[in-house]
């Protein structure tokens, strides 16, 4: 149970973001719930802390959801890179090799030449 925490009596207790992950509501609002006495458990420094029996005793249909957070996360399939590198290189060569290098330094020089009709400055 990697992702389930006990408390020093060694009963299990879940956060509020778990337990607002499970009941599909916001953290604060498991604070809300947590303050009016409608979930059960005890603050633990600044945070909330919800014991798990008394929580799957009023909400039993979180049981599926909490074994999965006891379980812990399933076996993921790798997802593919967002950057293939061998692909960029292609395609950075295959772009290098299209262009006309020898026109673009002929134009690059042509407009170096430019000047202004009016003045004369050279632009």
């Amino acid at each position: 149970m990697p992702n389930v925490k006990k408390f020093r009596n060694g009963s299990d207790y879940l956060t509020t973001a778990q337990v607002a992950h499970l009941l599909g509501v916001s953290r604060p609002t498991v604070g809300t719930l947590f303050a009016e006495g409608k979930l059960p458990g005890r603050r633990v420094g600044g945070g909330i802390r919800i014991a798990v029996e008394g929580f799957l005793k009023l909400y039993p249909e979180a049981k599926k959801g909490l074994d999965r957070i006891r379980d812990g996360p399933a076996e993921a399939k790798p997802e593919p890179p967002l950057f293939d590198e061998a692909a960029a290189m292609r395609d950075l060569n295959a772009f290098a090799a299209s262009v006309d290098w020898k026109a673009m330094e002929a134009e690059a020089a042509e407009m170096l030449k430019r000047t202004c009709p009016k003045c004369g400055h050279a632009f």
